[in-house]
């Protein structure tokens, strides 16, 4: 199963269990922000403009207390000076996670194309796959019989 955190998910308890960390960030209203795509190349990005302009952002701004991202796929900007990794991307068990940071629900982001565009992208690539067939099972067993067995049910 994949986990896409929008915005001031960095602070939700699903999203804080599956960094094990703070994700505390700094943070004010109303700025002008740039995002720039910082990786092409990743599927997330497909279709995106090498930067985007939001003109009333809520600024998040560094130190922001995640782990290390697998990939970074948005850096944000602001006119203020401040940078934030905007876009991040990780992998935990089988499920593939994507914070994305653009979103203060008094703003209008979510109306925007490209916004709208980065969120499917980010649907389809933390989609899951058929995996059981890459694993190599040799029983199907279901998750309340593995944790009556004392085993932890892997959702971290």
């Amino acid at each position: 199963m994949g986990f896409i955190a929008l915005h001031s998910a960095h602070f939700a308890k699903p999203f804080k269990l599956l960094m094990g960390t703070s994700c505390s960030l700094r943070w004010r209203d109303n700025e002008y922000e740039r995002v720039w795509c910082v990786n092409p190349g990743h599927p997330i990005a497909g279709g995106i403009p090498p930067y985007f302009e939001l003109e009333n952002e809520e600024m998040y701004g560094e130190f922001f207390d995640i782990p290390q991202p697998e990939s970074l796929v948005f850096t944000g900007w602001f006119r203020s000076g401040e940078v934030f990794r905007s876009g991040c991307c990780w992998t935990r068990g089988l499920g593939r996670v994507f914070y994305f940071q653009p979103g203060h629900e008094t703003n209008p982001t979510y109306h925007n194309p490209i916004i709208q565009r980065i969120i499917c992208n980010a649907v389809r690539w933390a989609a899951p796959v058929n995996r059981r067939d890459s694993l190599d099972c040799k029983h199907d067993i279901s998750v309340e019989e593995w944790v009556s067995q004392g085993k932890d049910p892997g959702w971290y």
